[in-house]
């Protein structure tokens, strides 16, 4: 029998805004939801129904009011952000609906920018001035995409 491995897991998530005023709002109201390896899945809704929320929250951009989300088993809502910073760099991906490019990069660059600012598990701060097409170019041949 082939072990499947569990990528993500929520548990009674939920999401309010504003909350403890008189405008508070909840926009998640209990959200289960379990992916494994290799499974597609499609959020699909209309405007306004919490699909951008839900999507901030998997990516862990945000925080669930309540609820408890587990990417790759480790429970987020355990993490610092600095933890969650380096669980994001080695195990999400983002496709953003608008492009946030660095204009003074090719596209090839702009793909490779994450690699040089995630360093063996070390996050480091870096300037982009001093990072060449060279640089860059070395880290290409040394990727697969």
């Amino acid at each position: 029998m082939r072990s499947v491995a569990e990528i993500l897991r929520l548990e009674a998530v939920r999401k309010s805004y504003a909350v403890g005023t008189p405008a508070e709002t909840e926009v998640l109201h209990g959200i289960d939801l379990r992916l494994e390896a290799g499974e597609f899945a499609a959020l699909i809704g209309p405007s306004g129904s919490g699909k951008s929320t839900l999507l901030n929250l998997i990516g862990l951009l945000d925080r669930p009011s309540s609820g408890r989300i587990l990417l790759t088993g480790q429970d987020t809502g355990r993490l610092s952000e600095r933890e969650l910073t380096q669980l994001r760099g080695e195990a999400l991906g983002f496709v953003f609906q608008f492009h946030h490019l660095v204009g003074a990069f090719s596209a090839r660059e702009n793909v490779l920018l994450p690699l040089f600012a995630f360093n063996s598990g070390t996050i480091i701060a870096f300037p982009l001035q001093g990072f060449t097409t060279d640089w860059f170019a070395q880290m290409w041949a040394n990727t697969t995409l």
